[in-house]
């Protein structure tokens, strides 16, 4: 933050993943305990600002009267920016009842009020669908997504920092992007691996090429499998069972391009059948997180790293709710007409008398003629 915005911000980062609260109080005094901390860094004088009174429960009332008042009059005109990061743990505060409904509403309230107050929030695209949780403070057009890097900001990233001891030919730069869609974490992996390979090649070399990359790609591989096994867990079962089928559908057939109709066929093949407005809701989800690539109808992998991931450890997962395959329900009828006939057989049997043993039934009476000679 502080390389690119000047004196005139002070930026209070704080990362809220592995904090623990256990109440609004508490949060609300973490916030105040670390814009304190940083303020201290910048040489701000704190003597001024006011310390909660151990009686006073009532941090909103004194965060907004008390303690930012005298904070914005210490730091003189100057922005305070609140950066959030994880807030999605907020939204699970909440959820869990350790913060009140209405929190977002009140800090939107100090937006409002201390116009020199910022908060910037990051949080993880699985609590995307939440953003209007998060309202008044949040709306969906204050929302800026982040995603992969380009083509050509892979190559700044992969060839600038290090352009005044050795250089990284653009084809390296573009295998590079081939092999990691442009996700940052990948990219950053890689450049880290071509320096560490710089630094223990036996040939001085001012120039890394394609092969070079391929050399570094299977330690890239191995350090990044946690985070495809983390995409993958966080991936809806639709879009599990389209990553397997386009998977195994390359590997069956790598000149054929995959299309929604094969991916159809297949699913049906392998007892896992989506209909086809399932399938293109999840193909559209995909592309939205830069998984795949869909041209023209023609979908691929963007991340070749991703690719091989997926080629060991992608398996159909079991349905919730599994249903028989036409083919087999005719066995399975049969079986049970046949089980049907065998009880009704057994039944009419078991009521015959047997054929030895005379009857146990009353006799019933007879006239005997008895003629005289």
């Amino acid at each position: 933050f502080s390389s690119y915005f000047d004196d005139t911000f002070v930026g209070v980062y704080l990362p809220l993943k592995n904090q623990t609260f256990s109440s609004e109080s508490d949060w609300l005094n973490t916030l105040a305990l670390s814009t304190m901390q940083i303020l201290s860094q910048k040489d701000f004088s704190l003597y001024k600002l006011p310390k909660q009174d151990a009686e006073d429960q009532d941090m909103r009332r004194w965060m907004m009267t008390e303690y930012l008042p005298e904070m914005f009059a210490i730091i003189r005109g100057r922005r305070l920016v609140w950066l959030l990061d994880d807030t999605g743990s907020l939204i699970q505060w909440i959820k869990a009842g350790k913060l009140p409904a209405d929190h977002f509403a009140y800090l939107d309230g100090l937006v409002k009020q201390f116009q020199n107050l910022g908060i910037i929030m990051a949080m993880d695209s699985r609590y995307e669908m939440l953003i209007p949780t998060m309202s008044p403070l949040v709306s969906v057009t204050d929302v800026y997504r982040l995603a992969n890097l380009t083509e050509d900001e892979t190559r700044a990233l992969i060839q600038q920092p290090i352009q005044n001891q050795y250089r990284i030919s653009d084809d390296a730069s573009a295998a590079v992007f081939a092999a990691t869609a442009g996700q940052p974490r990948l990219v950053q992996r890689f450049g880290a691996a071509l320096y560490d390979y710089m630094q223990v090649t036996d040939t001085p070399r001012t120039i890394l090429a394609i092969e070079d990359v391929k050399t570094v790609s299977n330690t890239v591989q191995q350090q990044s499998n946690t985070d495809f096994r983390k995409i993958w867990d966080e991936t809806g079962r639709n879009e599990r069972l389209l990553l397997t089928a386009i998977t195994r559908l390359m590997v069956d057939d790598p000149l054929t391009a995959v299309n929604v109709t094969a991916i159809s066929d297949w699913l049906i093949e392998s007892d896992y059948p989506l209909d086809l407005t399932t399938i293109n809701a999840a193909v559209r989800g995909l592309e939205y997180d830069e998984l795949i690539e869909n041209n023209k109808g023609n979908i691929s992998f963007k991340s070749s790293l991703m690719q091989v991931w997926l080629l060991q450890n992608a398996e159909l997962q079991t349905a919730s709710t599994t249903t028989v395959a036409p083919p087999r329900r005719g066995l399975i009828a049969a079986a049970i007409v046949l089980a049907l006939i065998i009880l009704v057989l057994v039944f009419v049997v078991s009521q015959q008398p047997p054929a030895n043993q005379p009857s146990s039934s009353t006799a019933q009476p007879t006239l005997t003629l008895i003629a005289n000679p």
